[in-house]
């Protein structure tokens, strides 16, 4: 009840409600004759006196009758005063007033003012009476509203007491789903449901709403039911009310199915992961298998590229080499893609020239170039550095100039071009002079297996999946790759990297000169498949200065190098009995063998291979197949005789 009513209630007899009908005329006329009665009881009449009993009458009437109940009352005494008592009316002390028509109009005057004030007053009282009474009705919706939305609503809420923690209140979601009554609820506190908490530790979560610190207390725990079973639960509890009377208010969201979702999710990101592991393993070792055989078909095509044959058999040798390239291509393309995807490949970002990349990848295509007498105009400067990983970066643009010749029309031109992107970014740009891409295929353009050749069933060699890769590499380095397509015209394919303004003096490649000036250079290969060995005795033949040993295992191996303390190890990874990285390791334990360098064949190609010999010791890391020109460099970084 609010102080308003309670004032109302208290002082109710002032403001009493009124009698309505006839029967207030009734009631006025018998009032007016007890209050005669009252007036002959008393002691004789004196001035001024005859009214005496009949203000309060007057008043009386009004309060109980209303305002013509008042009127009606003074006219009764005013005929009662005039024919019954016959002493001058000498009101308000005024002793000239000895007419009775005046005494009744004074008397009348005054009974007018006490009618007036009464009924002022009455109305008063109606008003706030009204006011009241729509306020209460007001909160009377709001709580039955609030009461509706509590009870329906399909999260449990409940109230409990600050100091005692026991439940005030708990709507019919709650009772329904933990299966308590509300009775029996209100004799437990949160503890009794929550099991992981005893009451220490559930009042220390909610110390900070008491405290001030903050407004919300969000966890997660479980509620356990009536009959045994439990359920997770999100709880969210603030404090509501004043501070004397002040209450915790949670709001409880069965979890159940996001729980389950969480578990799904969980269970296919491991199945995700174990399927991506599964293809790692499946492509190491595809790429293992491929790589092996491939070294001997590109090996041995190499050193017959040297040998004197005849026109046609060089025609041969040069269709073997072609088409191992093409198929060397086409493994590197789908184990950089698959690496990608499975987040498993390395990328450096350093500073690096620009010019010399674009002259190693028009080197690259320049025999496609002359086969179609196709010019080339580079209008890049000599001195733009990017941000970039060199090798990916390489791989980007002989892509991209690689399709910008397979595509272009016989004489036709490419074009290099650079676009500084403000001070920090640069874009760079291939342009053909070929057929150009239809509208409708430009949106899968950097689709893996979508080739450009397709569209028009040529017969133009390609895997499908250079730009995609192309795509997944720039972006890698913070970069971004798009196209321009005019049909009948050309194409345009550009991609966007960092750009650095000042160029560091180490940011030129380093070159490692073969030299021929040394004989007795003593190079031990441990290798157990003589194929591969006799790939590299043949790429060694005109090395004169290098003795080869080999070792079939690396047992044998590690005896040759204690033996001949060679300047430079070749070591295979996949060996058997001992693996590679075993022989490495055993060679990096002895005094006598620990400083020989030793480069690491495999056909282990991915990434992470590659960055797992190194972490482990070797001092370079050659896949499979190997190329000659590579093998010999390699040799000749760590020559030191």
């Amino acid at each position: 009840m609010s102080r308003i009513d309670k004032i109302i209630n208290r002082y109710r007899w002032i403001f009493p409600k009124k009698i309505n009908g006839v029967k207030r005329f009734i009631a006025v006329a018998l009032l007016m004759v007890v209050a005669l009665g009252l007036r002959l009881a008393m002691a004789p009449v004196e001035a001024g006196l005859q009214y005496i009993t009949f203000f309060p009458a007057v008043a009386l009437a009004v309060v109980f009758a209303g305002f013509w109940a008042g009127i009606f009352a003074s006219v009764i005494g005013i005929v009662l005063a005039t024919y019954i008592f016959t002493v001058p009316y000498y009101s308000l002390g005024l002793a000239s007033f000895h007419n009775s028509l005046w005494s009744n109009s004074v008397f009348l005057i005054d009974t007018l003012v006490v009618c007036f004030s009464i009924e002022a007053m009455h109305r008063y009282r109606n008003q706030i009476a009204q006011k009241l009474d729509s306020t209460n009705q007001s909160l009377i919706d709001t709580h039955e509203r609030l009461s509706s939305v509590l009870e329906q609503n399909l999260n449990e809420i409940y109230l409990f007491d600050t100091k005692s923690l026991r439940y005030e209140y708990a709507n019919a979601f709650a009772i329904t789903n933990l299966g308590y009554s509300l009775d029996s609820l209100q004799t437990m506190t949160p503890v009794d449901i929550k099991p992981e908490f005893d009451e220490p530790s559930f009042r220390n979560l909610l110390a900070p709403l008491l405290q001030g610190d903050t407004e919300q207390v969000v966890y997660e725990t479980i509620h356990h039911r009536a009959d045994g079973s439990e359920y997770p639960v999100e709880v969210h509890t603030q404090l509501a009310g004043a501070r004397e009377r002040s209450v915790f208010v949670s709001f409880v969201l069965d979890i159940t199915e996001r729980k389950k979702s969480e578990q799904a999710l969980l269970q296919a990101k491991e199945e995700a992961e174990r399927s991506s592991h599964a293809k790692s393993e499946f492509l190491t070792r595809m790429s293992h298998e491929l790589r092996t055989p491939m070294n001997a078909i590109l090996g041995f095509s190499q050193v017959l590229e040297e040998e004197p044959l005849l026109p046609q058999q060089q025609d041969y040798v040069q269709e073997i080499h072609h088409a191992g390239n093409h198929l060397l291509e086409l493994i590197n393309d789908l184990l950089d893609i698959s690496s990608i995807e499975a987040g498993k490949i390395g990328i450096n970002i350093e500073a690096v020239r620009l010019a010399p990349l674009i002259t190693q990848a028009v080197q690259f295509i320049r025999p496609l170039m002359q086969e179609m007498n196709i010019t080339l105009n580079n209008q890049c400067a000599d001195n733009i550095t990017l941000l970039a990983d060199a090798t990916r970066l390489k791989q980007i643009l002989v892509n991209l100039l690689s399709n910008a010749a397979k595509y272009n029309c016989a004489d036709g031109r490419i074009v290099i071009a650079c676009q500084p992107l403000g001070a920090e970014r640069l874009r760079v740009m291939v342009t053909d002079t070929g057929k150009g891409i239809p509208e409708e295929s430009m949106t899968h353009i950097f689709t893996p297996f979508e080739r450009l050749g397709m569209l028009d069933n040529t017969t133009i060699e390609g895997t499908g999946v250079g730009l995609a890769l192309a795509q997944s590499l720039a972006q890698l380095m913070d970069g971004d790759i798009g196209v321009e397509s005019i049909p009948g015209q050309g194409s345009t394919f550009w991609v966007e990297l960092p750009r650095l303004t000042s160029v560091p003096e180490d940011a030129a490649p380093q070159r490692f000169p073969i030299d021929e000036s040394h004989d007795g250079f003593k190079l031990l290969y441990i290798e157990d498949n003589s194929a591969n060995l006799r790939v590299v005795e043949a790429m060694l033949r005109k090395q004169h200065n290098i003795t080869l040993i080999s070792a079939g295992d690396g047992n044998y191996g590690l005896e040759l190098a204690q033996r001949y303390l060679p300047e430079v190890i070749l070591l295979d990874i996949k060996l058997p009995g001992m693996d590679g990285f075993e022989v490495l390791k055993a060679l990096q334990s002895l005094p006598e063998t620990r400083d020989i360098p030793v480069i690491a064949i495999s056909a282990d190609a991915l990434p992470i291979d590659v960055q797992r010999g190194l972490d482990a010791g070797f001092r370079y890391y050659l896949t499979k197949p190997i190329e000659k020109n590579e093998l010999i460099e390699a040799i000749r970084r760590f020559q030191t005789i």
